[in-house]
């Protein structure tokens, strides 16, 4: 359960059960909810945009703290494992921008939310298009081996190979798709 702006502060509820708090409007923040059988749940949010000391901005000023649901509010199925997020930072190495020489720094977060171990592989592709990359050669395979419960950033370099750098008269966008790969299978 994925909330991108709750103002101010939230408590999330499921069948009466307090899964989850957070602070501040404008930040996303996850909140997973295990042994979700098929069935029907309630889900409440609780929002708090008063002022106290327990906010940042704990006096009346020349603004308006909004209240509720600002943002979206995603709900996915995840089965053992899940990419919780990703950060990449591209680093060129060569003296012209446009000679390829370039590289990214990659980490990805991964979370195991099962009760048991995990073993997997965390494959990370590099396309020019944002379409599916299913039968590509990934560029890098890390295996994973978490813990049930466990968080953990995988962190590695990839190479890029005949790239060319964005400029507002070549506007080259790059896309790098990571995938969680149980048993060899998407």
């Amino acid at each position: 359960l994925t909330f991108y702006g709750v103002g101010h502060t939230a408590n999330v509820f499921v069948d009466g059960q307090l899964q989850g708090s957070h602070y501040g409007a404008y930040g996303s923040f996850m909140i997973p909810l295990k042994n979700m059988e098929d069935m029907r749940h309630t889900i409440c949010v609780e929002a708090d945009n008063s002022y106290s000391e327990a906010s940042a901005l704990h006096i009346d000023n020349d603004y308006y703290s909004y209240l509720g649901l600002t943002r979206p509010v995603v709900l996915e199925q995840i089965d053992k494992a899940f990419i919780k997020w990703i950060h990449v930072t591209p680093e060129h190495s060569g003296k012209d921008y446009n000679d390829g020489q370039w590289n990214l720094k990659v980490s990805v977060c991964v979370e195991n939310i099962s009760d048991a171990q995990q073993k997997m592989n965390l494959a990370l592709y590099l396309s020019s298009d944002d379409e599916s990359v299913a039968g590509k050669t990934p560029e890098v395979v890390l295996p994973v081996c978490l813990e049930a419960g466990q968080t953990e950033t995988f962190s590695c370099t990839v190479q890029c190979k005949d790239v060319t750098a964005y400029t507002p008269q070549n506007p080259v966008m790059y896309y790098v798709h990571a995938q969680l790969q149980d048993d060899f299978q998407n």
